[in-house]
């Protein structure tokens, strides 16, 4: 008999879980789970919280970074994103008119400043940092 051992475990203290549930429960029954007020009073109390005038909810990760592309307006434009990412990294600037420049990483898994700056074309609008397993990207210049 084998034993697993969890890759996590975390304490989520009994207060907390009643209180979960019961928000659960409320959201449940409003039979919206996007677009509804919960998810108005998310945008409102973050946008708030981040001093920002705006909090906008999305689904995804790649559908945050489309929206900030597509506000960048990438049509013809170029994006560097590195070589160590999800595929939706990609994914979202296609999707949002970009060509996508791929750029090495560095042994720290991060991108690699000086293939970067090799990569930088005259139409390119972007680079997306990618952060990988906790490692923060620090390194570019």
């Amino acid at each position: 008999m084998t034993r697993q051992i969890p890759a996590a475990r975390i304490y989520f203290p009994k207060e907390d879980i009643t209180t979960l549930d019961g928000q659960i429960n409320l959201i449940l029954q409003s039979g919206q789970l996007t677009l509804g007020k919960y998810t108005k009073e998310f945008e409102e109390r973050f946008s708030s919280y981040s001093g920002t005038k705006y909090g906008i909810a999305v689904n995804s990760g790649t559908s945050a970074l489309e929206i900030i592309l597509r506000c960048l307006d990438m049509n013809g434009s170029s994006v560097i994103i590195p070589t160590n990412t999800f595929a939706a990294t990609a994914f979202a600037a296609i999707h949002a008119g970009a060509e996508v420049i791929f750029a090495e990483i560095g042994d720290d898994l991060c991108l690699d400043s000086d293939d970067l700056n090799e990569k930088i074309k005259k139409d390119t609008k972007a680079v997306i940092i990618v952060h990988i397993g906790g490692i923060i990207s620090t390194q570019i210049n």
